[in-house]
């Protein structure tokens, strides 16, 4: 079953509906859903509250519990627990923060994403009808785009092939100001007199 988050709860509007399915051991004056009927086993469902007393955990195969809406509950025995489902549930958003309520405002719908499912940090996003943005549906000056983290290691190794051809340049420029590559060896006498 869906658990709430501090952002998402079930409304007053809701109650639990219990079904169990594929009973063994049933009491016999209780109805069971007809078209689940599987030769001797039966199902069942109940709103939470009313569920006779019996051990039905232990004598049904399952045990499923779904909120649906509260009016919806009244037509259950005469439309059937179908049509209950169908007409769904209702959950109240709660903000945490005003990040949510100053999108809404501008016309957007609010957005998280986390990178890790337990973590409480998350990256809040306004969608608008012309994208994606940080903050609300009018907040576009300075606004940071959502692309990539850029690559540090692709940036210093080019950062370090520049360094090293401007290097070889000036080598190359200053051994030609000094001489066009002769070496500074070639005046010492290569004979010795005493």
């Amino acid at each position: 079953m869906f658990e709430p988050t501090p952002s998402l709860n079930y409304t007053k509007d809701n109650k639990i509906l219990r079904f169990y399915y594929n009973c063994t051991v049933y009491p016999p004056s209780v109805p069971n859903i007809k078209c689940l009927q599987r030769g001797a086993k039966h199902s069942y469902a109940f709103v939470d509250g009313s569920v006779p007393e019996f051990d039905w955990p232990h004598r049904c195969e399952s045990t499923v519990t779904v909120p649906v809406i509260e009016k919806a509950v009244d037509g259950l025995v005469a439309n059937g627990s179908g049509d209950a489902l169908r007409e769904g549930f209702k959950l109240a958003w709660k903000t945490v923060d005003n990040e949510c309520q100053l999108c809404e405002t501008s016309g957007g719908f609010c957005g998280y994403s986390s990178n890790n499912s337990t973590s409480v940090d998350h990256n809040f996003f306004c969608f608008c009808s012309d994208g994606q943005h940080l903050k609300n549906c009018h907040y576009h000056i300075g606004e940071i785009s959502r692309k990539s983290p850029p690559n540090y290691l692709a940036i210093g190794a080019v950062i370090c092939g520049g360094l090293l051809v401007i290097s070889i340049v000036v080598f190359f420029i200053n051994k030609k100001k000094t001489g066009g590559g002769k070496s500074g060896f070639s005046q010492i006498p290569n004979t010795y007199e005493k």
